[in-house]
C-alpha cells in the first residue's frame, strides 16, 4: 500500500468555538493549492481518504481539482481527538493500493 498523508493547511480560529468548522485561512488555501501541484506530479491515487472538519475537505478540494474522477471516502476516524493507532489501523484494512488521506497532525504524527 502507498500511503500519502496530507495535513490540512493553516486554518482559521474556531467558529463559535466549533472546531470541525474552522475553515482555512487565505494562506491555508495558498499551502493546499501549494500541496496540490506538488502531488499533481507524484502521485496516481485510487482513492481520497478525508476528515469529516472543514479545514481538511478544504484542502482536498484543491488536490481534487487534479484528480476530478478518484472517488472520496470521508472518515469519522481521523479527527484531532482520534486515537492515530486505530486510525491508522482502519486505513490499513482498505482494500486500494494508492491512498491519499487528507488529516490533521495527530495521524501525521504517529506515522
Amino acid at each position: 500500500m502507498q500511503l500519502t498523508l496530507v495535513r490540512h493547511g493553516e486554518a482559521a480560529p474556531p467558529v463559535n468555538g466549533v472546531d470541525s468548522k474552522r475553515p482555512l485561512t487565505q494562506r491555508g488555501h495558498l499551502q493546499a493549492q501549494q500541496t496540490a501541484n506538488f502531488l499533481k506530479e507524484i502521485v496516481q491515487p485510487d482513492v481520497f481518504v478525508v476528515s469529516t472538519l472543514l479545514r481538511a475537505q478544504e484542502t482536498l478540494a484543491h488536490i481534487q481539482t487534479y484528480f476530478p474522477n478518484i472517488s472520496v471516502l470521508v472518515c469519522d476516524k481521523i479527527k484531532p481527538d482520534d486515537d492515530a493507532k486505530l486510525a491508522i489501523e482502519w486505513l490499513s484494512q482498505l482494500p486500494f493500493e494508492r491512498i491519499v488521506v487528507v488529516c490533521h497532525m495527530n495521524v501525521v504524527a504517529h506515522i
